[in-house]
């Protein structure tokens, strides 16, 4: 079978909280598809959210 490969790939890594600052363990999407390659990470920490 013909498979696409994945667009955009999702894991846990460490974020820091625009609001207060704080190193938390967030989402990190990585959009595989773009040249160079974007990644979004939370913004916020549980806290602040």
């Amino acid at each position: 079978m013909n498979q696409r490969p994945p667009r955009q790939e999702t894991r846990i890594d460490e974020c820091e909280c625009k609001a207060c600052g704080a190193k938390f363990q967030g989402e990190v999407t990585t959009y595989l598809f773009m040249r160079p390659l974007k990644e979004y990470r939370a913004s916020e920490c549980p806290a602040c959210r």
